[in-house]
C-alpha cells in the first residue's frame, strides 16, 4: 500500500518584524496603499482644479477691471478735450499728469508734450523757446516759474498776451493731495476785431466781437422745458470757485457756452466787449458788488449795455428783488439754480423779469438729496468729493470769520459772510445750513442782534452734522 504525498503549506512572506504574513493579505494591502494613493492624487488635481479656477477668475476680473479704467480714462480724454479752457495737470512731481489739446494751442505747447511724463521744467522749456514769454533769458524765466510753483504760495490769476497777439488768463492752483494745475482760457482772440469806442476805450485796447459757436441741441433741453433750444454765451460771475465750477459744469452740460469773471470789477471789462447773450451775476462779492456792476454795465451802449442779467443770490426775498430790478437787471434766481429753471431763463432771455417764489419756510433737512444727485450726475467723482472737501472747509474759514464779527457787532460783515454760507451750503445740499443762514441774515437786516447771536450760538453744532452727512453720503457712493 502506498503512503500518502504530505499536505503542502501555504505561502507566506515575512512581514515587519520576521512576522510571517500570508501572501493574499500582502496584496490586499500593496492595493489598497495603491488606493490610497490614487485617492490623494486625485484630491490634489480637484484642488488644483479649484486654484487654476479661483486663478481664472481673478484674471477675468482684472482685466475688466482694466477695461473699465480704460472706458474711464477715454471719457475722462472726450470731457478734456470738450473743455473750451485748456487744462494742464501736475502730479506731486511735477509731471504731467493731465493735458488737454486745447491748453496746447492757447499755450503754444509743442503736442509732442501735451502727454502724460514731461516734466514742468520741459514744458516751460519748450514755451519759452517759442517766445511766449516774450523775449526773455530762457532759462532764468523757467528756473523763476519753477520756482513759484515749489514755493506753494497762492498765485492770482495772470493775463499774457501772446506772440499772435491773442490774450490769455491763466489760473493756477496747488492740489489738495500734492501736485499743481493751470486752468487758462482766452480773453480776447486775435480775430475779429473792430475799433474801440473813443469815450471809452476797453482795458484791452480794442473791442472784440465773438460770433457764438454753432452747436447741436443739448438733448435734456426740450423734455425739461419743453421748449426749442437756445444756445448762449453766459458770463458767470462769481467769487467763489467751488460755486463757480458747479453752476459752470450744469452750463456746460447743456451746450451752452461759459467764460467766469471772479469779481464785479472783472465781470465789467468783460461784458465791455459786448459778446454775451446772459450775466448771470452773484451781488455779495468783495470790492464792487453784483448791484454796483449791474449800473455800470447799465451805462455801457449797445450791445453791452443792453446784455441781459440776472442776480444769483442765497437770499431771494422781495427786497433784494426789487434792488435787482432798481440795478438794471432782469431777474433774480435763488442759489442753487434747478436745471429746468435755469434753461427757461436762457431760453426766455429778456422776455419778462424772472423771480423764483420761494417755498414756505419748513424744517430742513441736514442733506438736499435732490440737489446732491444733481451735483453726482454733473460732476466726476473725484472732482466732487474734492469740491465738496474744498466747499467744507471753505465754510469752516467763513464760520469763523462770521463768528468774530458777530463778536463785534460788525452787521455789514455778518451779512456778507452770511450770505456767502447761505449761498455755498444751497449749491451743495446743505438745506438745514442755508436756512440758518437766511435766518441770521433776516436778523441782522432787521437789527435783531440777540437773535442774530443767538443763531451765531448754535452754527458749530449745524455745520458739524452737516458736514458729517454729507461726508456719510460721499462714502456711501463708494467715492
Amino acid at each position: 500500500m502506498r503512503a500518502s504525498a504530505p499536505a503542502r503549506a501555504p505561502v507566506t512572506l515575512a512581514g515587519p518584524g520576521g512576522l510571517l504574513l500570508p501572501a493574499s493579505l500582502l496584496l490586499a494591502l500593496v492595493f489598497l496603499a495603491l488606493v490610497l494613493l490614487a485617492l490623494v492624487f486625485l484630491a490634489l488635481c480637484v484642488r488644483l482644479q479649484h486654484i487654476l479656477a479661483a486663478e481664472r477668475r481673478r484674471g477675468e476680473a482684472a482685466i475688466r477691471e482694466l477695461e473699465e479704467a480704460q472706458a474711464r480714462q477715454q471719457a475722462l480724454e472726450a470731457v478734456l478735450e470738450a473743455m473750451p479752457d485748456g487744462l494742464l495737470v501736475l502730479d506731486p512731481t511735477l509731471r504731467v499728469v493731465l493735458c488737454n489739446s486745447r491748453y496746447a494751442t492757447l499755450t503754444g505747447l509743442p503736442l509732442a508734450l501735451c502727454t502724460r511724463g514731461p516734466t514742468l521744467r520741459s514744458v516751460l522749456q519748450a514755451q519759452a523757446e517759442t517766445g511766449e514769454f516774450g523775449l526773455v533769458d530762457v532759462e532764468q524765466e523757467v528756473a523763476q516759474q519753477v520756482a513759484r510753483v515749489h514755493a506753494g504760495t497762492a498765485q492770482p490769476p495772470v493775463e499774457r498776451r501772446r506772440p499772435d497777439g491773442t490774450i490769455i488768463e491763466l489760473h493756477h492752483a496747488h492740489l489738495p493731495a500734492g501736485g499743481f494745475l493751470v486752468r487758462c482760457r482766452e480773453v480776447a482772440p486775435r480775430l475779429p476785431v473792430t475799433a474801440a469806442r473813443d469815450d471809452a476805450p476797453s482795458p484791452l485796447g480794442r473791442r472784440i466781437v465773438l460770433p457764438p459757436a454753432p452747436m447741436a441741441p443739448p438733448p435734456a433741453f426740450a423734455a425739461i422745458t419743453g421748449l426749442r433750444p437756445r444756445r448762449c454765451l453766459v458770463l458767470l460771475v462769481e467769487d467763489m470757485p467751488v460755486n463757480q465750477m458747479v453752476t459752470a459744469t450744469q452750463l456746460r452740460r447743456e451746450g451752452h457756452r461759459v467764460d467766469v469773471a471772479s469779481s464785479g470789477a472783472e465781470a465789467l471789462r468783460m461784458v465791455e466787449a459786448g459778446i454775451y447773450d446772459v450775466v448771470l451775476m452773484d451781488l455779495m462779492m468783495p470790492g464792487m458788488s453784483g448791484y454796483e456792476a449791474a449800473r455800470h454795465i447799465r451805462t455801457l451802449p449797445p450791445p453791452a449795455g443792453q446784455v441781459v442779467i440776472h442776480a444769483l443770490t442765497a437770499n431771494a426775498g422781495e427786497e433784494e428783488r426789487q434792488r435787482c430790478l432798481a440795478a438794471g437787471m432782469q431777474g433774480m434766481l435763488s442759489k442753487p439754480v434747478a436745471p429746468g429753471i435755469m434753461a427757461r431763463v436762457l431760453q426766455q432771455g429778456a422776455a419778462a423779469p424772472t423771480s423764483i417764489p420761494q417755498a414756505a419756510s419748513a424744517p430742513a433737512a441736514l442733506l438736499d438729496l435732490a440737489r446732491l444727485v444733481d451735483l453726482r450726475r454733473d460732476l466726476p467723482p473725484a472732482a466732487l468729493v474734492s469740491l465738496c472737501g474744498q466747499c467744507l472747509g471753505d465754510m469752516d474759514t467763513r464760520l469763523a470769520a462770521l463768528r468774530t464779527a458777530l463778536d463785534e457787532g460788525a452787521a455789514e460783515a455778518v451779512g456778507q459772510q452770511a450770505h456767502a454760507l447761505a449761498g455755498m451750503a444751497a449749491s451743495y445740499g446743505l438745506p438745514l445750513m442755508a436756512q440758518a443762514m437766511q435766518a441770521l441774515m433776516a436778523a441782522t437786516r432787521a437789527g435783531d442782534t440777540r437773535t442774530a447771536r443767538t443763531i451765531g450760538q448754535g452754527l458749530d453744532h449745524v455745520f458739524a452734522e452737516s458736514g458729517t452727512a454729507l461726508r456719510g453720503w460721499l462714502r456711501e457712493l463708494g467715492t
